[in-house]
């Protein structure tokens, strides 16, 4: 039996590596029987042997350390494998729409769907016991011998994560830049109209701070100003978190492979030196799901109450402050911690008084732009809707003359159907002309044809989104490795100039993302997909097995990647931040709540 099941997923593993390997094209997948009899060539042509033998070592491993390892409960292995499937689904899903640019690989016919089905299996039994073997090699790597008792003082991991920021920031000296932050500081000095695009809260903490740098002595002093603060910040952030994480879990390999992901990881690295309110966000929300965890595990410790209720209050104002939609994040995060705590009835009236506080915030502040007449565009959050108009012209499913006059005039004059990118919405969303009035013309169009072919609608979205779930998918905007500059950007501002003794060093590390895509295992970091399945997994065991504690944390983090979906760009690094530095605590605090 042992040898029948070693054969079994070394051949379906085989299978699994060459279905990801398979190259498809649209001629292909309009025949049913012209995709098998391509996919059999295929694997005629690829080393299955090779496949084979590495299943054959990693199920031999499995055999001789599965004796050690604690069996899977009926319902977690119920849940799994359904997880895994649903994974395995829409990583085909995600194959099409990344070769093809639709999903006809599946549904272009009921033979096509069957073999996509017969795949899915096929994928699912491979990625379920390769789970497994994954799960045995950490509880191998996680012995007994690894136990540590010793949590270390926040300030030893404040030390640590500052003299690296500051290490960057030496190299980068003064700082780097995105073009958003560029276009802050110029709407502080006035160069650039005030808008709400950029949140106007935001827009005058960053330029305060980088103005305060300018006066005492240039541009370079002012950008190196805002990166120490954001160096200080997140190296404070960080070090809660590490001291959280090893109070939770008291295993040194795990806390030594969270402490090296915070502390060498390029992302943070790069962007805690960058002139951009993104920063500032994703470490905001780091320390929102650290004071959650907190109250939690610590509200009955004398004293912690208040303090961490004055935390939660500070952290949702900077929740606010540097990014539109902050408050659907922090108002739902706490409101959840209310219900949770809801048979402590002074807990949940003191978390939802600061709920309150925050919602009367940022109502008085939304009037207050209204009444200062601060554009506040929606571009935004129409993202999605405007891509899935503009696939309708792409694809000529607009017939209408009349409707496409309307479009031409709503759009600039420009023809939507060409600017159409299936994975970047910029060049129609900012083409659109902005008012009420032009808005609900679109609107009515938008819905007419919403009814008449909602089909294009959905594809428009998973092909604007897919790449948040797809693994084989690149992310996109890494990182800032240096400063803007063209004509638009008033040099006589913002006139920056680089430590030329630093030069090889920035040049050689500018090179980081490029030599991390081409290392296995190490590209996992810059890969949106691995964050986003961890969410999904973590958010769906705490509603199988009724964990409110585990969803509770992850809440907010589904909420960041409900963000990502609706944003203009398909696997876009900077907006998962605030996910990728959130998820290694989270998984160690489902870890220790099981």
């Amino acid at each position: 039996m042992l040898l029948l099941y070693s054969f079994l997923f070394s051949i379906l593993l085989s299978i699994s590596i060459c279905i990801i390997n398979f190259p498809i094209d649209n001629t292909m997948v309009l025949s049913s029987s012209t995709l098998f009899w391509s996919f059999v060539s295929w694997i005629n042509k690829s080393t299955i042997s090779l496949y084979a033998i590495m299943g054959l070592s990693l199920y031999y491993f499995y055999c001789c350390k599965k004796e050690n390892v604690q069996q899977i409960e009926k319902q977690d292995r119920i849940y799994l494998s359904a997880f895994v499937t649903f994974f395995s689904f829409i990583f085909l899903l995600g194959k099409s729409y990344h070769e093809l640019g639709n999903w006809n690989l599946i549904f272009i016919s009921l033979p096509n769907f069957a073999l996509s089905l017969f795949g899915t299996g096929v994928l699912a039994y491979s990625v379920t016991n390769l789970l497994e073997i994954l799960r045995c090699l950490i509880i191998f790597l996680c012995g007994e011998e690894n136990k540590v008792s010793k949590i270390r003082p926040v300030r030893h991991y404040f030390l640590l994560f500052f003299l690296i920021g500051l290490v960057h920031l030496i190299i980068f000296y003064p700082g780097t830049a995105t073009y958003d932050g560029v276009y802050q500081i110029l709407e502080y000095y006035g160069e650039r109209p005030l808008s709400n695009h950029l949140p106007v809260l935001a827009t005058f903490i960053d330029g305060s701070i980088f103005h305060f740098g300018k006066s005492l002595y240039n541009a370079n002093f002012g950008l190196f100003c805002f990166a120490f603060t954001q160096i200080l910040f997140q190296s404070y952030v960080f070090a809660r978190c590490m001291n959280l994480i090893c109070r939770l879990n008291q295993n040194k390999v795990v806390n030594r492979f969270c402490l090296a992901f915070f502390l060498f990881n390029p992302i943070f690295n790069i962007w805690v030196i960058t002139f951009v309110k993104d920063t500032i966000y994703y470490i905001s929300l780091l320390w929102l799901l650290i004071i959650v965890i907190e109250i939690i595990e610590k509200k009955e410790e004398k004293g912690f109450l208040i303090g961490g209720i004055i935390q939660l209050l500070l952290v949702s104002l900077l929740l606010f402050i540097f990014r539109n939609n902050g408050v659907f994040i922090s108002i739902p995060a706490i409101i959840t911690l209310a219900f949770y705590e809801r048979r402590n009835k002074h807990i949940a009236k003191m978390l939802m008084i600061n709920a309150v506080i925050i919602i009367c915030i940022a109502s008085g502040w939304s009037k207050f732009l209204s009444y200062s007449q601060i554009p506040q565009p929606v571009e935004e959050a129409l993202s999605i809707p405007f891509q899935q108009t503009a696939r309708l012209v792409h694809e000529k499913y607009i017939f209408d003359t009349n409707d496409l006059e309307t479009l031409s005039n709503l759009f600039n004059h420009k023809d939507i159907g060409s600017l159409y990118n299936p994975e970047f919405a910029d060049p129609v969303k900012f083409s659109f002309k902005w008012g009420p009035e032009n808005r609900s013309i679109w609107r009515k169009i938008y819905v007419k044809y919403l009814k008449l072919y909602p089909e294009v609608y959905a594809e428009a979205f998973f092909n604007q989104s897919y790449g948040y779930f797809y693994p084989l998918k690149k992310s996109t905007d890494l990182g800032s490795y240096e400063i803007p500059d063209n004509e638009s950007l008033k040099n006589d501002i913002l006139y920056v100039s680089h430590d030329s003794l630093s030069t090889k060093f920035k040049q050689l590390y500018s090179n980081v993302p490029g030599i991390f895509d081409k290392v296995p295992l190490l590209n996992l970091i810059y890969n949106c997909s691995i964050y986003s399945w961890s969410v999904l997994f973590l958010i769906g065991y705490s509603l199988v097995k009724r964990r409110m504690a585990i969803f509770i944390i992850n809440f907010p983090l589904l909420l960041s990647l409900g963000v990502c979906l609706l944003s203009p760009v398909n696997a876009c690094l900077r907006y998962m931040l605030p996910v990728i530095v959130c998820v290694p605590l989270s998984i160690v605090y489902y870890v220790y709540k099981r």
